[in-house]
């Protein structure tokens, strides 16, 4: 499936300390980076999908995910908060600090971004990735762990 994040899309030591400052984050890194053209539009829609259930996961991940017109590319981004980020709900209880999220453009088919949301979910299931991934210092094997999980 080729390689879907880097260490420039991974941001650790994030000082968001709620999930719509977390999102806020997210659609300002993807524009930063050219993966959206408004990161007004990116964020409504991360907001309309949270409306349909939160994005909060396991073990302190959230997925948010959206696909809008402002997206330019199939996107990963990696935000890593040193607390809490209130207001997103997980299956475990556990706060969520690390959000991965993925964002498409809205003409994208849905079955490959729904397989990569799938494989993201289930890699959050495995302790020993859940504990790399916010534990490690580096971006770049932030980037590694989570490509490597994606591409297998």
């Amino acid at each position: 499936m080729g390689q879907f994040l880097t260490a420039d899309n991974v941001f650790l030591h994030c000082d968001a300390s709620t999930r719509d400052e977390a999102l806020t984050l997210i659609a300002e890194k993807a524009l930063e980076q050219g993966a959206a053209t408004d990161a007004r539009a990116l964020y409504q829609a991360f907001l309309d999908r949270e409306a349909e259930g939160s994005c909060g996961m396991v073990s302190g991940f959230a997925i948010p995910h959206a696909k809008s017109s402002a997206v330019t590319r199939p996107c990963v981004l990696v935000v890593r908060s040193d607390r809490p980020i209130e207001g997103w709900g997980t299956m475990d209880r556990v706060p969520v600090t690390c959000a991965v999220a993925i964002m498409v453009p809205d003409t994208d088919a849905g079955a490959p971004y729904l397989r990569l949301l799938a494989k993201l979910a289930v890699m959050l299931m495995n302790d020993g990735f859940a504990r790399e991934v916010l534990s490690q210092e580096d971006p770049a094997e932030v980037a590694r762990a989570i490509d490597e999980g994606l591409g297998a």
